[in-house]
This record gives C-alpha cells, sequence and structure tokens, in this order.
C-alpha cells in the first residue's frame, strides 16, 4: 500500500537531505539533490516548511560551487587546499541541520544564510 500523498510530501525535505549528506562525503549526489531541491520546491505549498528546506538546499549548492570554484583557483595561493578541505564539513553540517529538522517537520529558520 502507497503511503498517503501528505506522508509522502513531507517525506521529500528528508530525501533531499539524505542525498546532500551523501553528496558532501561523495561529490556528485549534491548535483542531484539540487535538482530535487528545485522541482520539489516548485510543488511545495507557499509558505510551507518544506519550502525552506528547499530554498536551504538550493543555497548550500550554489555556495559550495561558488566556494568550490574559489578554492580551486585559490589552490595556486596556497590557500586554495584549506578551502577546499573544509568544503566538505560546511556541506555534510549544512545537509545534516536540515534532515533533523525536517524529521521533526520543522522549516529552516533561515534558508538563506550562508551559515548554519
Amino acid at each position: 500500500m502507497a503511503a498517503p500523498p501528505a506522508q509522502t510530501q513531507a517525506n521529500r525535505p528528508l530525501v533531499t537531505a539524505i542525498v546532500m549528506l551523501i553528496g558532501a562525503v561523495t561529490g556528485l549526489p549534491i548535483f542531484v539533490a539540487a535538482i530535487m531541491a528545485y522541482l520539489f520546491k516548485g510543488e511545495a505549498p507557499e509558505g510551507g516548511w518544506e519550502r525552506t528546506h528547499y530554498s536551504y538546499h538550493i543555497r548550500t549548492f550554489w555556495v559550495s560551487v561558488l566556494i568550490g570554484i574559489i578554492g580551486g583557483i585559490l589552490v595556486f595561493a596556497g590557500i586554495g587546499i584549506f578551502i577546499l578541505m573544509l568544503l566538505p564539513v560546511w556541506v555534510f553540517i549544512r545537509a545534516l541541520l536540515p534532515l533533523l529538522r525536517a524529521a521533526n517537520g520543522e522549516a529552516m529558520p533561515n534558508p538563506y544564510s550562508w551559515m548554519f
């Protein structure tokens, strides 16, 4: 028996957070999580707690791309290695926090923040 639509909708932020968490460790799934967040955000109710999670995941993806580019450029200056080593830690924390909040059906307090 399939889960009711409301339950399936509520699981989407959890699934997106899990995929992003895996992406923090392995890399590629973060792209999948971003695509999922864009798709699910369009279907989420306006003003719903789920929407804040998708915005948070989208922001995490784009900021990680930006930091990755900056870190890649700064490798030649020596500091880029440090930046690129901290990037997965930052993404991991940014993926773990919404996972905990989504499990309780709570909105992300500031989905457009660059920090936690």
